[in-house]
């Protein structure tokens, strides 16, 4: 168990300010660390059947995606129940959540589309 936990210490001294880095492009500045906590709590549930079919960073970088996209869904969802309820834009404080000047819908899209063509590149790469 020891072992374990000194894996975990070292892949999260490691890991965590470049994931932290990744995430506020994702989710931006103000959700970066808390999707990081969040990530890295899976992380370490799960680190000991980690199989090593890929290598730990891609590991890592796929649950901080995961968590990011989690964390994006809970704001889309609330950004359409506020809608849904009537609520404009500006009147609450969830306004803080649409990413980069462009609607949280439309964020979520880009998002998945950019993971996508990662996601193929990567597989076209690993093809040669």
């Amino acid at each position: 168990m020891m072992k374990n936990q000194l894996d975990f210490h070292t892949t999260y001294t490691e890991y965590y300010p470049k994931i932290v880095g990744y995430l506020r492009r994702l989710v931006g500045e103000a959700e970066a660390e808390d999707v990081a906590q969040e990530a890295f709590v899976k992380i370490s549930r799960s680190l000991d059947g980690f199989r090593g079919e890929s290598r730990l960073s891609t590991w890592i970088y796929r649950i901080a995606t995961n968590a990011a996209l989690d964390q994006l869904r809970r704001l889309s969802a609330k950004q359409s129940a506020r809608q849904e309820n009537g609520a404009e834009e500006g009147d609450g404080p969830d306004d803080d959540y649409i990413v980069d000047g462009a609607p949280l819908h439309d964020t979520l899209l880009i998002r998945k589309e950019m993971t996508d063509c990662i996601r193929g590149l990567g597989e076209r790469f690993a093809g040669k």
